[in-house]
């Protein structure tokens, strides 16, 4: 979880170093994933650390630009389920609890949902499932 600017730099390093796009600064300003990871990870610092009128209305507007990513890229992602390093190499239909607690260096596949208030360990490497509404478990592969 996200308590400090120390650990929200700490997570966005980790991030940026398991992500599959090309580490420019273009792809800093323009790829999609990078900016929803930014802004995830974002909106986990505001919520967790911030509070007050100003940081509340911040918040809101973070929250707002984060749901309108999450729409365009397909992810449904809570704040404060991943650790840091998450790698999310395509778009596409990523479905995850927000009663789920996923660590460190986890990479999510698209077409993935996760429910219930699972607990996957580190490193954690999810699969699309094989049927629907399977909960993923450490490591599942679907061919």
């Amino acid at each position: 979880m996200i308590n400090s600017k120390k650990v929200y730099n700490l997570y966005l390093a980790k991030d940026k170093e398991n992500g599959t796009f090309q580490k420019s600064f273009l792809a800093y300003l323009l790829n999609d994933t990078w900016k929803f990871l930014r802004r995830l990870r974002l909106l986990e610092y505001v919520t967790n650390t911030k509070t007050g009128v100003l940081w509340s209305s911040f918040g809101y507007l973070v929250k707002l630009l984060f749901k309108s990513n999450s729409k365009k890229l397909g992810f449904s992602i809570p704040p404060n389920v991943f650790g840091p390093g998450l790698s999310l190499p395509h778009y596409g239909n990523i479905i995850i609890n927000r009663r789920v607690r996923i660590g460190a260096n986890a990479v999510v596949n698209k077409s993935c949902l996760i429910e219930n208030a699972t607990l996957l360990g580190v490193p954690a490497k999810v699969y699309p499932p094989k049927t629907d509404r399977e909960v993923l478990n450490k490591g599942p592969k679907a061919s």
